[in-house]
């Protein structure tokens, strides 16, 4: 049987209907089921004009190429700096950083953060939660309308147990998951003026058992005796762009995340093969103009028990000191951008505060370190009329929690992180399931995901992905940290040393891999 008939009838057996237009233009353009489940399939169709939309986007996307290079050991660089001790030069750095114009050969370089979270100190109460709950219906609402399947949303007011609608939508905050007997799933939704229960009939396959707790979902079908009959599960999702953003210089970003300092696992062999690469020659290097370092840049104290046992160096601010060592060897007419995680001594509560003097008393005032809150937006390389790309950078400490409470993404596990990071996108939220991560109830859900981002980068899961949904670049970063107990406990598995290089004027990915298994110091 051809390819694309196996397509067809797995989406058929699934509830999709395909029409005949559509086959065709499937068949002729050799569209995979990847392709087809990029798609909206809020209808349970997919039609001819659909498919030509999708075609066009195509067109217009780079594909995720993946260019694999195996980094052999590389002569450590034998210049004047590297050969006087760290310690009696950092005040001379910290001099020249403050008085000196950042040296770049061809392209400038800028960095704008966008959306950093601000903290005031409050007392928190029950009504902190309310308002904090309250907001979160609000943005994803506001999210929801833009659909344009979202047609005659109707208030829970407006239903009593003897309403008899047809084709209505609804929009609520699910407060209940129950299985009958018969196995239809009944959700029990609110918003601001009342409750409804939502019908779902078993093997109905709309997405039904990808519904969470407390996330804000819309509805489409029927009302009858105090009921709401599912046809239709709408999320916020992000749309399908038919412009990818791009800069016009010939330049590239790095993303790295989980550098670990301090742990007695952190590969030093890694540390020193990227800080050789990005001062040598090579053509690759001479291209990056951004490093991008989403969080954990230290393994932290108390973090969970026994850790001491775990540890190099057991002082949390001697452990930034040798990241700020590894910071002052990155070229200076590098933009280097950095949020915390759950592993550095910032609050756990997300969203987490920017660093401070205090972890970084060398690197804070260096004009090229930018200091960013977990989540952050930043818009890089908005100058001299190109438009610049927007990068969303969060540590992702959720995706563990959130893994393990979905079974389809538990299918792929931690070693495929590009699925629950299309999973956030689609859900428009960081941390849709509440009590994934600390989440503090401020006066907004900082955790939204409100822009659209042309990169979302994180980390967290110590393994590593580059891809594409819906035009986005989604990269989950390695990490410079090898196979822990404490990792053996919670499921993860280290794939370290990949380092993600993204060129900005092709969207097109290189990995560098810089772990051949063996820890030289």
């Amino acid at each position: 049987m051809d390819d694309y008939k196996t397509i067809i009838i797995d989406f058929i057996n699934n509830g999709v209907v395909v029409d005949v237009e559509a086959i065709k233009l499937i068949k002729e353009n050799n569209l995979t089921k990847k392709d087809l489940l990029e798609l909206d399939v809020h209808e349970k169709i997919i039609t001819a004009e659909q498919i030509k939309v999708f075609i066009e986007f195509k067109k217009k996307t780079p594909t995720p190429e993946i260019k694999k290079q195996n980094i052999r050991d590389p002569p450590l660089n034998q210049n004047k700096e590297e050969e006087t001790p760290l310690e009696e030069s950092k005040k001379e750095i910290l001099e020249e950083n403050k008085t000196t114009t950042l040296q770049e050969t061809n392209y400038n370089t800028s960095v704008e953060i966008v959306k950093n979270y601000e903290f005031e100190p409050q007392e928190r109460s029950v009504r902190s939660f309310v308002e904090y709950f309250n907001a979160r219906f609000d943005s994803f609402k506001k999210l929801l309308l833009k659909r344009p399947e979202l047609k005659n949303v109707v208030s829970l007011n407006r239903f009593t147990k003897t309403s008899q609608d047809k084709d209505v939508c609804v929009i609520g905050m699910v407060k209940n998951i129950f299985v009958s007997k018969k196995n239809n799933l009944l959700f029990e939704i609110e918003d601001k003026t009342g409750t409804i229960t939502v019908f779902v009939k078993d093997g109905s396959n709309i997405g039904e058992t990808h519904i969470l707790l407390d996330e804000v979902v819309a509805f489409r079908g029927s009302v009858s005796k105090g009921y709401f009959f599912a046809e239709t599960i709408i999320w916020p999702d992000i749309p399908l762009r038919s412009n990818i953003s791009k800069v016009t210089d010939p330049i590239s970003a790095v993303f790295l995340s989980d550098l670990h300092y301090g742990s007695d696992m952190f590969l030093t062999a890694i540390e020193q093969k990227f800080i050789n690469w990005i001062n040598s020659d090579d053509a690759l290097a001479k291209r990056v103009k951004y490093i991008f370092i989403s969080g954990d840049v230290v393994d932290g104290i108390g973090i969970y028990p026994s850790q001491e046992e775990d540890l190099k160096i057991t002082d949390v601010y001697k452990q930034y000191a040798a990241f700020e060592e590894f910071i002052e060897k990155v070229p200076k007419h590098i933009e280097i951008i950095i949020c915390p995680g759950n592993h550095d001594a910032i609050r756990g509560a997300e969203p987490q505060p920017t660093f401070t003097p205090k972890h970084l008393p060398i690197i804070t005032s260096f004009k090229n370190v930018h200091l960013t809150t977990n989540p952050s937006y930043i818009k890089i390389h908005n100058l001299n009329g190109q438009e610049g790309l927007m990068v969303l950078m969060y540590h992702g400490y959720s995706f563990t929690s959130l893994i393990d409470a979905l079974p389809h993404l538990r299918l792929h596990g931690i070693t495929q992180p590009q699925h629950v990071m299309k999973d956030v996108l689609k859900r428009r939220h960081l941390a849709p399931l509440y009590g994934a991560t600390i989440a503090a109830p401020e006066k907004e859900d900082g955790l939204v995901i409100e822009i659209v981002p042309d990169i979302f980068v994180t980390g967290d899961l110590h393994s590593h992905t580059a891809d594409i949904y819906k035009g986005v670049n989604i990269i989950s970063a390695s990490t410079f940290q090898g196979q822990t107990a404490f990792m053996d406990r919670v499921g993860h598995i280290a794939n370290p040393g990949k380092i993600t290089v993204l060129d900005l004027d092709t969207r097109k990915y290189t990995i560098l891999d810089f772990w051949d298994g063996v820890n030289k110091t």
